[in-house]
């Protein structure tokens, strides 16, 4: 989103939306690396004792990656003003309010990225590679006119749906 907001609506929306985008990196990276030890650990229960352990365990993944990600966007979201104003020295904080719609996408995302764990596991790297494909399209679809139409806004609902329908694609796969 970052060209296309900046080219319809300034480069200091995209530095808005970066600002916000930000907030997601520690949370992000924590459970990409949690993903990446689960990943053998899913190998092996699949290989062990089959896609139905597999699936029991997805909902364990995601619970665990959703709940952890939940516990961090609280607390964020809970202070998000003091956080704002001492992170971005008195900047941006007439964006805090979309915080929480960050926190919604952040905690979509790293859900479909736990429940993707099993689909690798699976050897089934083309079922995320459709996910994440999907998600990219819902976003190109609906996020360009959303973003055209409502600015920061729009970008910022569009990169939650894009979450959603990738956590919604992983989990049908």
């Amino acid at each position: 989103f970052y060209p296309f907001l900046g080219s319809v609506r300034g480069l200091a929306e995209v530095g808005k939306l970066k600002a916000l985008l930000n907030f997601t990196s520690p949370v992000a990276q924590v459970f990409a690396a949690v993903s990446l030890l689960a990943l053998p650990y899913a190998a092996r229960v699949y290989h062990k004792r089959g896609p139905a352990s597999t699936r029991r365990l997805l909902w364990k993944l995601t619970v665990v990656h959703a709940g952890g990600a939940t516990l961090y966007w609280a607390v964020l979201i809970v202070w998000r003003e003091p956080i704002v104003h001492f992170l971005y020295a008195g900047k941006y904080a007439d964006v805090a309010y979309l915080i929480p719609w960050i926190a919604a996408s952040s905690v979509l995302r790293i859900s479909a990225t736990a429940s993707a764990v099993t689909l690798k596991a699976m050897n089934s790297p083309t079922h995320v590679f459709v996910a994440y494909f999907g998600s990219c399209l819902s976003a190109i679809l609906v996020g360009v006119p959303c973003a055209w139409l409502f600015g920061l806004f729009g970008a910022v609902i569009a990169v939650a749906l894009s979450s959603g329908v990738a956590l919604i694609i992983v989990i049908v796969m």
